[in-house]
């Protein structure tokens, strides 16, 4: 699956992903976790075999929080290009 371009497509996202997860002071595995205990109709259930993984998973899901707590802001607004373009 990650071979070839898609690879290349995988290492372009991560260079991306790499700055916002310095930002939020979290590693790529926990933005990703976080991520995806965001989404909506999606459970996580992450493994740990120490107890340094385990606090790691415990950072994510209060990035995940967070994100909810931002999101009683935002949710609420459309779409609209009048409002998102400053």
């Amino acid at each position: 699956m990650f071979q070839g371009e898609n690879f290349e497509r995988a290492q372009q996202a991560l260079q991306q992903l790499r700055p916002i997860a310095l930002l939020h002071n979290c590693t790529l595995a926990q933005l990703a976790l976080a991520w995806l205990i965001a989404q909506p109709q999606t459970n996580a259930i992450a493994g740990a075999r120490y107890p340094e993984q385990a606090q790691d998973n415990a950072l994510a899901a209060q990035l995940a929080e967070i994100d909810a707590i931002g999101r009683i802001v935002t949710d609420h607004l459309d779409n609209s290009p009048i409002m998102w373009n400053w």
